[in-house]
């Protein structure tokens, strides 16, 4: 599978399996992965699905269909690499200042 990133707009090129809207907010530092792509699902259901105490949790948002629609990653600087979160659509006020 290739990824292809698009900086500017917090979204990447996932292979042929269309579009994937990330964003980062370093003030809450938070970011999100949405991999629902063409599909208009709603989340209706939230999993922790790892924590380290004191450093990130990461939780996953599912539809009524089970299918993972999206991952939250609180703490996300401590989790991920600061490469990656460059990539990302920054949606705090900082954004506007760099």
């Amino acid at each position: 599978m290739s990824v292809t990133s698009r900086a500017t707009t917090g979204r990447m090129r996932i292979g042929q399996a269309g579009w994937m809207h990330s964003t980062w907010d370093a003030e809450a530092d938070a970011a999100y992965v949405d991999l629902r792509g063409e599909d208009s699902s709603q989340a209706v259901e939230q999993v922790m699905a790892y924590t380290a105490p004191g450093r990130y949790e990461v939780i996953l948002d599912l539809s009524a269909a089970g299918k993972l629609l999206g991952v939250e990653v609180i703490g996300a600087e401590e989790a991920l690499d600061p490469a990656f979160l460059r990539t990302l659509q920054r949606i705090d006020d900082g954004a506007s200042a760099g």
